[in-house]
């Protein structure tokens, strides 16, 4: 299974106008925010280049190819990027049209529940940056401006919306983080925060959500791009019953040992409270196997749960105790991951599906990148690359010089686009749990959310917006605009319902 049609990248530019944007139905409105200047631009650029030249020398590297070799040289070659993207553009063409004539089911639409409930980890896992949102409004600007306008013309304002508490500016400009989370969510009650990131130790913070009934512990994901990447294309390690990405795993015992006395205390606090995980790009990744640690039977996880429970138990206080209701709790707990990367075997991420539900954003490349996935892509590159051509042309006019020749044509296309890949390989990663994908995110008619199986995210998709779609703020707009699209078509059919039939 592969991703369906998805966004076009060539749509038509946005209606503008001297001091107006487009909003939210094609409505303007005046502009007067902050704009970011041209070095600000190219500077936020260039931190996405850096990464893709980062992240591309680690993987050559761990895939043994030479920048200088046939392979290397191929799979930078802009002529072999530009056909594989096609051959992508024409496999989402086909899978469209096989859609329209009832070829294959159409996919299952996730409830409003289950979408409200990752608009609002979204939230957190945007507070989760603390004041590193403030660099993301910078960035901001790049959505709503020049090229890349046209990719989110009808989400803009919300982005804005998103960023507008925390912009920086006179009388808006939090100075620490716990700010931040006081900020964007008014109606949570911070209880502890950790904002000193270690190896394998990312900073999180402990909340109580008074309106959803959660205790929720958010992680916080890399902010540098350049380090996230990296962070999805680690070594795999023997995880339960599977196989997971080894530095989440460390993180993820790490969140057992740390974080969950302080949550298993929360709950005693907070009786009749879920609790709830979430985390955007890497922190949803070590959100998603912590959570699997709480659902597995380890002896070290009940543990450190009645070690909270032990330090913090107030014998004055009158909220009855009841050890087995809170790890009954504790081992129900639900994980919302924003943008995770690939992390977990096949068998694992299935098994998750009851307790944890990834939000996968357009074409973002993080959930997509993994070793595998990125092999695939360098081999379709270098089979479509021109130079590669040449090099098996040459070889086999030798052969037929030298008389051995095969039977194979001079033209034979090295077309591997799409191969059949080892599920129970420990290297094959896919995200955790149920997957929701968000899709068509500039349509004039608004987002649409669908559920997926895992293994349509093996496939790296090209495209100018596999770094923007990673963004945590659009994950959040994205939801929210979904969210009010579905309310709005509830009341027309309750409306509708209700009025007397003619």
């Amino acid at each position: 299974d592969d991703d369906d049609d998805d966004d076009d990248d060539s749509s038509p530019e946005a209606s503008e106008a001297a001091g107006t944007t487009v909003g939210d139905g094609g409505k303007t409105r005046n502009d007067n925010r902050r704009q970011s200047s041209a070095p600000e631009i190219l500077d936020s650029w260039w931190e996405i280049e850096r990464a893709l030249l980062n992240v591309t020398s680690k993987l050559f590297a761990r895939l043994n190819i030479s920048a200088f070799s046939v392979e290397g040289i191929s799979a930078l070659d802009p002529i072999a990027l530009a056909i594989v993207w096609q051959r992508q553009n024409n496999h989402r063409s086909a899978i469209k049209l096989a859609r329209e004539q009832n070829i294959v089911e159409q996919p299952e639409q996730p409830d409003i529940g289950t979408l409200r409930n990752l608009l609002q980890a979204s939230r957190y896992s945007c507070a989760a940056y603390g004041t590193s949102l403030q660099h993301i409004a910078k960035m901001s600007d790049i959505i709503e401006n020049g090229f890349f306008a046209n990719s989110f013309r009808n989400l803009d304002s919300l982005v804005e919306d998103s960023l507008a508490p925390i912009k920086t500016t006179e009388d808006a400009c939090p100075s620490n983080h716990d700010d931040v989370i006081e900020i964007l969510l008014p109606n949570s009650k911070l209880l502890h925060s950790d904002w000193n990131t270690g190896m394998f130790s990312p900073s999180s913070y402990i909340a109580v959500d008074h309106e959803y009934k959660w205790v929720v512990l958010a992680v916080r994901g890399t902010f540098h791009s350049s380090d996230a990447l990296t962070d999805a294309c680690a070594d795999e390690a023997a995880f339960l019953n599977g196989w997971a990405h080894a530095g989440m795993c460390a993180a993820a015992w790490n969140m057992t040992a740390q974080q969950l006395p302080k949550l298993a205390l929360a709950l005693h606090q907070n009786p009749g409270y879920e609790l709830i995980t979430t985390g955007h790009s890497m922190g949803g990744g070590v959100a998603a196997l912590f959570t699997m640690l709480l659902h597995s039977d380890d002896s070290d996880v009940e543990k450190a749960a009645i070690a909270g429970l032990s330090e913090g138990f107030d014998p004055t206080s009158d909220l009855e105790f009841n050890l087995e209701t809170i790890l009954e709790t504790v081992k129900r707990a639900k994980c919302y991951t924003i943008a995770s990367p690939s992390l977990v075997s096949l068998n694992l991420s299935m098994e998750a599906e009851s307790f944890i539900t990834s939000a996968i954003c357009g074409k973002d490349i993080v959930p997509r990148l993994s070793i595998d996935n990125v092999k695939n892509l360098v081999d379709q590159l270098v089979g479509a690359a021109p130079l590669n051509r040449t090099i098996n042309a040459m070889k086999k006019v030798g052969e037929i010089i030298g008389g051995n020749a095969s039977s194979t044509s001079l033209e034979e296309d090295s077309n591997n686009e799409f191969e059949l890949r080892n599920h129970s390989s420990s290297s094959f990663m896919v995200p955790p749990g149920r997957v929701i994908h968000l899709r068509h995110l500039n349509a004039e008619s608004g987002p649409v959310s669908e559920i997926r199986h895992p293994t349509a995210f093996t496939q790296i998709q090209l495209s100018p917006r596999m770094f923007l779609d990673h963004f945590p703020t659009i994950y959040t707009s994205v939801l929210q605009r979904i969210c009010d699209l579905s309310r709005e078509e509830g009341k027309k059919e309750s409306e509708e319902a209700s009025s007397p039939v003619k």
